[in-house]
């Protein structure tokens, strides 16, 4: 017998029982506790009353299927064909230690009506193939603790998540690599702890404005049609343009910017005499 060490994930080897021996060279029946009948074909019932090893044999002459019973309370029912077992009525099976099933070909399973599967301890199930699971009608994973979707990235496997119509997350998502997608849209806020990349269409807001650098992310509340910045506004080859805005300390009702204040500083008025006065007022800066 192999050694009954497994791994916990994984389920037990079902190739490590065996087919206990009726009989053996160094404890064989003796005469005269064992009883045989013999027919003509070959069948034979043997009835084995030496101490220590009483049993008893039904076996089938050609083909040589037998039902045994041992001296410890195990049984054998082998066949060597196929097998048939019909029940009309109920069925309890009732197992108090363990249970091996090894089928060397295929195996189906059909239940006509409802099936429930109750497990106390570990379910681990180990597929070779592919394996795929199929519900015509809603299907429903709960789990009262972690539930953990993987796929091998030592092979390079990747996890699929599709609808038909949607796919709802209703809690918090943590996401440790990118996340490409054809449109992103947030009833509340996007939170980016390394800032928010915009591609060639940049920023755009139908209702909404823009507020940068404040403390916390919920002051202040972005004005629409409004930029809220901290620091400063930098377009080193294009221009800031606001035909009715206010640009710092300038107030410009029109357009303030450098052509305009050197224009306004340099001017000269002329007299009722004809000699230049000087700047009426402070000068624009």
């Amino acid at each position: 017998m192999a050694d009954d060490v497994q791994n916990p994930k994984e389920p037990r080897d079902t190739s490590l029982w065996q087919e206990p021996e009726s009989q053996s060279p160094e404890f064989p029946a003796l005469y005269p506790y064992n009883r045989v009948t013999q027919t003509e074909s070959g069948h034979k019932f043997e009835m084995d009353d030496t101490p220590s090893r009483e049993r008893i044999r039904l076996q089938h002459g050609k083909s040589k299927n037998f039902i045994e019973m041992h001296t410890n309370g195990d049984q054998v029912y082998k066949v060597f064909g196929d097998n048939y077992q019909i029940i009309a009525g109920k069925n309890n099976v009732e197992i108090k230690g363990f249970c091996n099933i090894t089928i060397h070909g295929d195996a189906n399973m059909h239940v006509k009506g409802d099936m429930s599967t109750r497990v106390d301890g570990d379910y681990n199930m180990i597929v070779q193939g592919d394996y795929n699971l199929r519900a015509k009608g809603e299907m429903e994973f709960l789990g009262d603790m972690d539930i953990a979707l993987k796929a091998n990235e030592n092979f390079g496997g990747a996890v699929r998540l599709s609808g038909a119509f949607s796919l709802d997350v209703n809690s918090d998502m943590y996401v440790n690599g990118s996340i490409v997608c054809d449109s992103l849209t947030a009833e509340s806020r996007i939170n980016a702890n390394m800032g928010v990349y915009a591609g060639p269409y940049g920023f755009c807001s139908s209702t909404g404005g823009l507020s940068l650098g404040w403390p916390t992310p919920a002051t202040p509340v972005a004005v629409p049609g409004c930029i809220h910045v901290i620091g400063s506004i930098f377009a080193p080859i294009g221009s800031v343009v606001a035909p009715l805005g206010l640009f710092s300390v300038m107030q410009a009702i029109w357009m303030t910017d450098v052509i305009n204040v050197s224009m306004y500083n340099s001017h000269v008025h002329t007299g009722n005499l004809g000699a230049p006065t000087p700047l009426i007022g402070p000068p624009m800066v």
